[in-house]
């Protein structure tokens, strides 16, 4: 009888879950310039994550402060969320026995592939928003590191393991240093990573950085190597020539829509000895009802158009990425549904034949509530990304950004110096992060 106590005592701690983070109020008061309100609003939710998403709400809690344009927490909440995530990698026996008589909920959610390689993307963002181009570039050669790891994990197939437009960013990066040898391995990788990106994501790989790999592959006597890499794409490439002398790089990086959310798909099993409660998560996807857009840039004597490219389809891999693993998903939950179900006969045998069937029946009804999928992920990640490069005479600009019939101001006055790059950015889910820098805290 004490171990039947025992398992009713644990069922119903499991069953009892963690409240929901206040993530559209906290939306709500970035949108609205109220930075002032969203962090403490953040720092509120903290218990809403419970015990076991500790690395969500620090996710979560970089990207707010990201928004709000305080960069340096940020990225005390970027790098505790990596140390959190590479501790978590191997998960404990403990917390993985647990989760196979309860749920997973039992286990620290230890972040899904992408989203671990997203944390070194969005800090380098970060950096590069707060005009650290040598901590930015310390990210991307980090999350080199972690891709590295996965190749060497990963030997099949449609696996995320590759990071084509973090390769960009980093070889725009490697360039910006003078490495000209770096920038070009970078652009070679991100040519044959957007080739995977076109089969498992149809997202297509950027003109501009098949231009800016021909134009390294120049300078480093490597366009056999660029040409093997870009097929026809790059006969193509090679009839537009860039006019860059004497003049300043813009590189444009914009954040678009929601990141999909993870829900739950169940299933109950009539069998002999009682229901059997299946559940798995699935990802859905809401779409931004316009991705991209079109920069305009006006100086007294100048002017450019750059049309924005999708270089980040965070929504299908964040699909792919689970669909890649669902037949570990499914293996795990049959196994928990087995073991349950022996737990259960187990109680019942050890006491009376009434008795038991008591206990069976009260143990699979609460099973029923009992049994959920994880439907955890980072929310705040952007839908997609989209870029835009291009090459323009020095000069003081006015930057507009047109898309779905509306335009924003991107910056005022974008002072272009020869021969440097000047990096800008959007998340036009909230709206250009110079009006609502609050500043960091001492």
């Amino acid at each position: 009888m004490r171990q039947i106590v025992c398992l009713l005592v644990v069922i119903f701690l499991a069953a009892g879950c963690a409240g929901v983070p206040r993530r559209q109020q906290i939306d709500r008061l970035i949108a609205a310039d109220r930075c002032d309100r969203a962090v403490p609003v953040m720092e509120e939710s903290r218990d809403a994550y419970g015990a076991n998403g500790v690395l969500l709400f620090l996710l979560d809690s970089a990207m707010v402060h990201l928004q709000c344009g305080r960069y340096d927490t940020a990225q005390r909440f970027f790098h505790e969320a990596e140390r959190t995530a590479n501790r978590l990698w191997t998960e404990s026996v403990s917390q993985n026995a647990a989760s196979l008589l309860v749920n997973d909920y039992m286990r620290a959610y230890p972040g899904e592939d992408f989203e671990r390689a997203m944390i070194h993307l969005m800090s380098a963002i970060g950096y590069l928003q707060a005009g650290d181009l040598t901590a930015a570039l310390v990210e991307t050669r980090r999350l080199d590191s972690l891709l590295s790891a996965y190749n060497t994990k990963y030997v099949e197939q449609n696996v995320y393991k590759e990071d084509a437009f973090g390769r960009y960013l980093s070889g725009m990066l490697n360039e910006d240093d003078n490495a000209i040898d770096d920038a070009f391995i970078d652009y070679l990788l991100a040519a044959r990573a957007y080739g995977d990106y076109r089969r498992a994501y149809g997202t297509e790989r950027p003109a501009s950085l098949e231009q800016d790999l021909l134009r390294t592959a120049a300078a480093v006597d490597r366009m056999e190597d660029a040409q093997a890499a870009l097929g026809a794409a790059g006969e193509r490439a090679r009839l537009q020539p860039l006019d860059v002398d004497g003049k300043g790089k813009v590189v444009y990086i914009q954040f678009s829509g929601d990141a999909p959310k993870k829900v739950e798909d169940a299933i109950v099993i009539p069998t002999g000895r009682g229901p059997v409660s299946l559940a798995f998560p699935r990802m859905v996807v809401s779409p931004p009802a316009c991705g991209g857009g079109r920069l305009t840039l006006n100086a007294a004597s100048a002017a450019a158009v750059l049309e924005t490219e999708l270089v980040e389809d965070v929504n299908r891999i964040a699909v792919k990425n689970l669909d890649d693993r669902k037949g570990r998903v499914v293996a795990r939950t049959l196994l928990r549904a087995a073991l349950k179900q022996a737990a259960i006969e187990s109680a019942a045998h050890q006491t009376d034949e009434q008795t038991g069937e008591v206990i069976r029946t009260l143990l699979n009804v609460l099973n029923l509530f009992v049994e959920r999928a994880d439907v955890r992920s980072w929310r705040t990640l952007p839908g997609e990304i989209h870029l835009a490069r291009g090459w323009l005479p020095p000069g003081t600009y006015r930057v507009v950004l047109s898309r779905c019939g509306e335009q924003t101001v991107i910056d005022e006055a974008l002072r272009v110096e020869a021969d440097r790059t000047h990096y800008l950015f959007i998340d036009t889910r909230y709206g250009p992060p110079g009006r609502r820098r609050q500043g960091d805290t001492p």
